[in-house]
């Protein structure tokens, strides 16, 4: 193969594992009929080809990275976002993240900005979903158990 051919994997960014984080640690201890937990496939380096297509279909600068779907028709709009830490550098808000948020919260729902599990873990828990203290342990191997019904 020449090496024009070979395709190089961009390595995952920070934000991305801390969101697949929270995404991961939801899973395993928040109860399934408690709420719901969306990721929206907003961010990325996409063909103008894929990314017209991702337009037409309602994709929107500035959406949020999660909407938690919460019992009594409410709704919590999450943005991640890093915090300094000694490998990497806090990210804010951009213009059009602002905008979006200042829309959600004059449409009556709640948005928030996660940067840690440990965040995360205190909004659900301000929102009122149940949830265990901290993932089951798993044997080495051990496939990954679902969060309690």
């Amino acid at each position: 193969m020449f090496a024009s051919s070979v395709k190089r994997k961009r390595p995952a960014s920070p934000e991305h594992k801390l969101q697949a984080s929270l995404v991961a640690w939801h899973e395993q201890c928040v109860a399934r009929n408690s709420c719901e937990l969306i990721a929206i496939p907003n961010g990325g380096f996409r063909r103008k080809s894929v990314a017209g297509k991702m337009k037409a279909e309602g994709q929107r600068k500035g959406a949020t990275d999660l909407v938690l779907a919460l019992p009594e028709g409410r709704s919590l709009w999450i943005e991640v976002k890093l915090d300094d830490t000694p490998t990497t550098k806090r990210t804010d808000l951009s213009a059009e993240q602002r905008a979006f948020r200042t829309k959600i919260l004059s449409l009556g729902h709640s948005h928030r900005v996660v940067r840690s599990i440990e965040q995360y873990r205190a909004v659900i828990e301000e929102f009122g979903v149940p949830h265990l203290e901290r993932a089951p342990l798993r044997r080495a191997g051990e496939p990954r158990r679902s969060a309690p019904e």
